[in-house]
């Protein structure tokens, strides 16, 4: 995103080499998120720190833009 808002995308999780699906690592990252206080859902955007705006991986290369 190039708004200074970013989300989180998951590829790929595994667990002593096991590879676990996507919808059951979303489902429990959104159960621990409404266990914060306050409440925090791993799925929605949210704003990024430092006047970051955008975040791009390219190449081998991580370029930050504020």
């Amino acid at each position: 995103m190039s708004d200074g808002s970013g989300k989180y995308q998951i590829q790929k999780i595994r667990l002593s080499g096991i590879e676990l699906p996507i919808a059951l690592v979303t489902e429990l990252l959104i159960s621990l998120g409404q266990s914060q206080d306050p409440p925090i859902d791993p799925t929605s955007s949210f704003p990024m720190p430092y006047g970051i705006q955008s975040i791009v991986i390219s190449g081998g290369q991580l370029i930050i833009e504020t």
